[in-house]
Order: structure tokens, then C-alpha cells, then sequence
């Protein structure tokens, strides 16, 4: 316990009024499925304070041109051959956030869970460890 009787956690101390929140995309699908998803995260979660980090196996230069178009999004390379559950754990182990939220790219991702992910959370910074829910609009 800390003087302010805070348990520390392997991340730090939160003293926010809130949680600080990331997105995991754990990149299964094709190129153009990641741009699809990202091109949808980006909308709700950049203006949101919302981290985003992308786990992803592909050549090098692939990942250099992801960089350059998605500057504002972390892309962690994951080793070819990994398994969906390798990759989603290699992008949740690179969030900074306090909350991580995943999702994978192969499928579109709702908006009601956006609006989830990037409203506000005041008073949850002691409450609130995890989030779950459905990031795929229901069949």
C-alpha cells in the first residue's frame, strides 16, 4: 500500500480521476480489414485521449508504411506464425493504458461499443479493472 493507501500496480499509481484507456486491435485479418477498423477507432478514439495499439505479424516494410500512414497508432510487430491468442496478449502487454480494451480486425466493429470505449468514465479510477462486451454488431 502507498501513503495514500493506494495498492501500486505493476503499471504505477493512478491518481487520475479516470482510467486511462487503449485499444488493442489484434491484427488476424488482411490489410485492408486493419485500415477499415483503424479508420473507425481513429474517429472515436483519437479525439478521446483513447491509446491505440496495433499487434500485427507482416514484412517490415509493411509495418514502416503502416507507421507512416497511422502515426498516432502503435504498431508492435508480432513474430509470423503466432497464434490469435500470441498476438492479442503481445498487444495487450504493450498498452499503457490502465483499462484495454481488444478487438480483432476481421470483423466491423459497432459503434454502440465505440461510444462505450471513448465516453467519459469520471470517479472509475478505483473501480473500474476491466470492460467487456461485444465489439461486433450482434447478429
Amino acid at each position: 500500500m502507498t501513503e495514500r493507501g493506494i495498492p501500486p500496480g505493476w503499471r504505477g499509481v493512478r491518481l487520475a480521476d479516470a482510467p486511462t484507456r487503449s485499444v488493442v486491435v489484434a491484427s488476424l485479418g488482411s490489410r485492408d480489414q486493419l485500415e477499415t477498423t483503424l479508420g473507425a477507432l481513429r474517429m472515436a478514439c483519437g479525439p478521446s485521449g483513447v491509446e491505440l495499439v496495433v499487434a500485427r505479424s507482416c514484412p517490415g516494410a509493411e509495418l514502416a508504411e503502416l507507421q507512416e500512414r497511422f502515426p498516432d497508432v502503435l504498431f508492435i510487430p508480432v513474430a509470423d506464425g503466432s497464434s490469435p491468442r500470441q498476438t492479442r496478449a503481445i498487444g495487450l502487454t504493450a498498452a499503457d493504458g490502465d483499462v484495454a480494451h481488444l478487438v480483432d480486425d476481421t470483423r466491423p466493429v459497432s459503434q454502440v461499443w465505440l461510444a462505450h470505449v471513448t465516453r467519459p468514465w469520471p470517479g472509475a479510477a478505483r473501480s473500474v479493472d476491466a470492460a467487456a462486451g461485444p465489439a461486433a454488431p450482434r447478429a
